[in-house]
């Protein structure tokens, strides 16, 4: 497991980089609110472009979500468009 801060630098190259050679792959958590779910689109075009400059499969093995407020309508929504 190799944990990132949550923007689009060199640590992501590297940690991509990182999971490459090992075999593995991305699992991207995130928080169902809005600004998240909009970057969530650009990490996964960034990715999409380390793919292709690596010219190796990264899979994303999944979005895991956390601090889910089911209370909250705007977070059950977000929950269900991110399923």
């Amino acid at each position: 497991v190799i944990d990132t801060p949550p923007a689009l630098g060199v640590a992501l190259v590297n940690a991509v980089l990182a999971a490459a050679e090992l075999g593995g792959g991305v699992l991207i958590p995130c928080t169902p609110e809005p600004q998240v779910v909009e970057g969530l689109g650009k990490l996964l075009a960034t990715l999409g472009d380390i793919r292709q400059a690596l010219r190796k499969d990264v899979p994303v093995l999944g979005v895991g979500l956390t601090k889910v407020e089911k209370q909250v309508r705007v977070a059950r929504e977000l929950e269900a468009d991110l399923r």
